[in-house]
């Protein structure tokens, strides 16, 4: 029977990478979150609803209009859904296999399948389906991509936190609450009021909390390499 051999530790060359792609995308999303604010507290619309989806590229100033644009504040909110989510399973995976252990894959897939149930209610698919009136909620009860980002980018963060420390660590961690942030922002923008916004990020985090709360390392046990 083989056993794994997990290294210890990361390849610095790997590490430098991550540490590298972590701070990039957390100085891109830290200047979109400032340019995407600011041009809300411009116009009064910093709460989001309606008066912030009239925004037009007249109300802006030329430097703000280069980053606060309808194609790519959808695309970072879209992102919420799809890069996140796939980004999330990737690091799954990865940490997975590196650790021969179910635990990483376990996590992600519980809060997938949290986030797509919450979502689905609160969106009060079910409710009509079921014809069941109080599960019949408005669709602007939760931000679906500001959910999902939260709970994904939190559980990214736990996850990858795990394997480095220092600098690495704290640069996946800003990447990840600048993700989120971003996102925020930009459903403020689109059509959810920050009661909403502030509501979904809450709601993301209860998911890791309750996730990881009750699938801990001692419940989950090693991938079965015995066949090889």
């Amino acid at each position: 029977m083989l056993t794994a051999s997990v290294p210890d530790t990361v390849s610095p060359r790997v590490e430098a990478l991550i540490r590298r792609l972590a701070w990039a995308w957390s100085v891109f999303f830290v200047l979109f979150s400032t340019a995407l604010l600011v041009q809300l507290a411009r116009v009064d619309a910093l709460a989001g609803g309606a008066k912030a989806r009239r925004l037009f590229p007249a109300d802006m100033p030329t430097w703000l209009h280069l980053v606060v644009n309808q194609p790519l504040v959808h695309v970072v909110s879209r992102s919420g859904n799809t890069v996140a989510v796939l980004g999330l399973l990737t690091v799954a995976v990865w940490l997975s296999a590196r650790r021969w252990n179910w635990l990483p894959l376990l996590r992600a897939g519980a809060t997938l399948g949290l986030v797509f149930v919450v979502i689905v209610v609160g969106k009060g698919k079910i409710g009509d389906a079921l014809n069941i009136e109080r599960l019949e909620w408005s669709s602007s009860v939760l931000s679906g991509p500001a959910t999902t980002v939260a709970a994904v980018g939190l559980l990214t963060g736990l996850l990858l936190g795990g394997e480095f420390t220092g600098a690495t660590r704290v640069a996946v961690w800003l990447f990840a609450l600048t993700m989120i942030l971003a996102v925020a922002t930009s459903q403020l923008y689109l059509k959810h009021d920050l009661v909403e916004v502030t509501a979904s990020l809450l709601c993301g985090a209860a998911m890791v909390a309750v996730v990881t709360r009750l699938i801990t390392p001692a419940d989950v046990g090693t991938i079965d390499r015995s066949g090889q």
